[in-house]
């Protein structure tokens, strides 16, 4: 292989799909897959003042867009 030349293989989720008992107990979380682009978090677990998508929206901070990937 020649310098500069990268033989990893890309990965492209198509569909997320979690086991609801195998999530963290925090409500912000990162899987191997897409851990140097991606941060993830949960909903409904906890009381809101406890997740960090509400501490964010209540805060008024910006810069962070939430997306839903999956839901059971």
């Amino acid at each position: 292989m020649g310098a500069g030349q990268d033989n990893r293989v890309k990965i492209r989720i198509v569909r997320y799909a979690f086991k609801s008992n195998r999530l963290p107990e925090s409500s912000i979380f990162k899987i191997p897959e897409t851990a140097k682009g991606e941060v993830l978090t949960i909903e409904g677990r906890h009381g809101p003042e406890d997740e960090f998508k509400f501490r964010v929206e209540s805060s008024k901070l910006k810069g962070l867009r939430f997306d839903e990937l999956w839901s059971d």
